[in-house]
């Protein structure tokens, strides 16, 4: 059973990149280019327009509490910017959270925060290098799935189509470069919002494939005897005929939380729950 998170988090704006909180039940982030954000309105260039230009997104959360939904609230000041802040994912232990800085929503600067009460008011962030994704140049949807391995899209040289999904590991403190997830999981077209459960043998994204119902769907593939195995549509009522991106499976394997713009939305992309009939138990059994 798939519902639409409601008027009170989808706006007339899009809403997307939705993160479960790791360490505040029922808590939910997303970004939204929605008005009131920081910067107000800006053209292309980033300057200010208040006529023809249009809202970059912040960062927002909230709270599902017995059943009802909470006021959204925003990011303080220092973390929004009047930049697009597209949140990307959280360390493993939920103290620090990723996301980048775009201005065109192509290439960006990706940064982390971590939740400190006392930042003061003059607080200086760099962008993050030390990973092998490169925002700078295009790389986006960063999961983290430990401390130790992350997976990302990027339609850097060498792989199968236009954005492919990549993984990276880290061994004895330092970032071996990343590594194209091969021809199986990777097509001629887009493959993008990877999400590897918790057993590490079950990996969900988005794509644009052939096989899907029109736009982008999302898929999942299982490892099994040292392969990915072939993709398989999660078909309606999870996809639909317009786009649907960025799932991300609940810790506890009953749901999952994911973007859609198809017509049910309240406009552009909204936020949507699915609810499994069956428990989706490997999300339960974590491999370090």
């Amino acid at each position: 059973f798939v519902e639409n998170l409601g008027g009170k988090v989808n706006t007339e704006y899009d809403e997307t990149a939705p993160n479960q909180s790791p360490t505040i039940v029922g808590r939910y982030y997303f970004s939204s280019p929605r008005s009131f954000s920081t910067g107000g309105l800006r053209d292309k260039q980033g300057l200010s327009d208040v006529i023809k230009g249009t809202y970059s997104a912040d960062m927002y959360y909230a709270d599902l509490k017995d059943g009802n939904w909470s006021t959204v609230l925003t990011f303080d000041h220092l973390l929004n910017s009047p930049k697009h802040d597209i949140i990307q994912d959280f360390s493993h232990d939920g103290t620090m959270i990723y996301y980048i800085k775009s201005a065109d929503l192509l290439t960006g600067s990706l940064y982390t925060d971590t939740f400190a009460l006392e930042k003061g008011g003059s607080m200086v962030q760099s962008p993050i290098t030390s990973l092998p994704f490169r925002a700078e140049e295009g790389d986006k949807d960063l999961h983290f799935f430990n401390d130790s391995l992350i997976v990302f899209a990027s339609d850097r040289s060498g792989g199968y189509g236009q954005y492919d999904l990549y993984y990276a590991i880290n061994k004895n403190g330092h970032w071996e470069d990343a590594v194209n997830l091969g021809n199986v999981i990777n097509s001629k077209d887009n493959e993008t919002s990877p999400y590897l459960i918790k057993n590490g043998k079950t990996l969900y994204f988005s794509s644009d494939r052939l096989e899907t119902l029109g736009g982008y769907d999302i898929f999942k593939s299982d490892f099994s005897h040292s392969k990915w195995n072939t993709p398989e549509n999660l078909y309606a009522p999870i996809n639909s005929p317009l786009n649907d991106i960025d799932i991300e499976i609940a810790a506890d394997g009953m749901s999952a939380v994911f973007a859609s713009n198809r017509i049910s939305s309240v406009g552009g992309y909204d936020l949507y729950i699915a609810y499994f009939k069956d428990q989706i138990i490997e999300q339960l059994d974590f491999i370090d």
